[in-house]
């Protein structure tokens, strides 16, 4: 069974886990139909279990619901995004500067090599003339 461990095939926990895994990896593309029967087969699992999972998941913003259609792949727009990817600027900075006090000196300096490399393909994106001016992420992403 996809991405299910021996003994929770076709439990909540486990499907809602497998269906998270699958979208993660591109394997149900946004907007994509979730159709039970199909995720029953796939997983080994009840109804009942794929529909608390898909429940679950839509509580995580992965999936949603949609009247008499049923569960779909939540599609995220590009200011979505941009606010997904500021958030996690922020938290994974501070969690970085949490860390620092921590390294090893050899570690901090290769982590400090690693910066201007990191910066170049943002840059890209903000000056990508493909991307409409409109859509463009603000010039505040690029540190």
């Amino acid at each position: 069974m996809d991405g299910i461990r021996e003994g929770r095939a076709g439990t909540r926990p486990a499907v809602a886990e497998a269906v998270r895994a699958a979208i993660l990896r591109g394997e149900f593309a946004p907007g994509q139909r979730l159709i039970e029967a199909d995720l029953c087969e796939r997983f080994g699992a009840s109804r009942f279990a794929v529909r608390a999972a898909l429940a679950d998941l839509s509580a995580q913003g992965l999936v949603e619901f949609q009247r008499n259609r049923g569960a779909r792949v939540r599609e995220i727009s590009l200011a979505e995004a941009i606010e997904i990817t500021e958030v996690r600027k922020l938290l994974e900075g501070l969690e970085a500067a949490r860390a620092v006090p921590h390294l090893q000196e050899d570690i901090r300096q290769q982590l400090i090599g690693v910066i201007p490399a990191a910066q170049h393909p943002v840059q890209e994106i903000v000056d990508d003339p493909l991307i409409a001016p409109e859509e463009r992420p603000e010039r505040r992403l690029v540190a």
